[in-house]
């Protein structure tokens, strides 16, 4: 069947073509396998790295997480330290507007008032 398509000469350069090829097979073989077998090795490293790399992003952001959570906590405190002084400032300007000592260890005196001349 192959000769009456190819003929006798066609059957023998097909034969030759085909020796080739498979003499071309044989020899890329080993190189692809090898090249097959780095890449999938390769591959593997890449996916443990990966794998690595997102526990380590993982622990970083844990650790962020909590030293802005401490951050906050400081800040919540130092506001309320400063809101406190403030009170604390703010209610005593009536004692420094109205009354002055005039020298330390004196007795506080009512501030006299305000002349302005011309």
């Amino acid at each position: 069947m192959i000769t009456a398509w190819l003929g006798a000469t066609g059957v023998a350069a097909a034969f030759r073509i085909g020796r080739w090829l498979l003499l071309v097979a044989a020899v890329c073989a080993p190189f692809w396998l090898a090249w097959r077998a780095g890449y999938n090795t390769r591959s593997a490293e890449i996916q443990e790295a990966q794998t690595r790399d997102t526990a380590t992003q993982t622990a970083w952001l844990v650790d962020q997480h909590e030293r802005n959570a401490q951050l906050a906590g400081d800040y919540v405190l130092r506001r309320a330290a400063t809101r406190t002084r403030y009170l604390q400032v703010f209610r005593s300007i009536p004692d420094v507007t109205s009354e002055f000592r005039p020298a330390p260890g004196a007795p506080l005196q009512p501030i006299p008032g305000c002349v302005f001349t011309g």
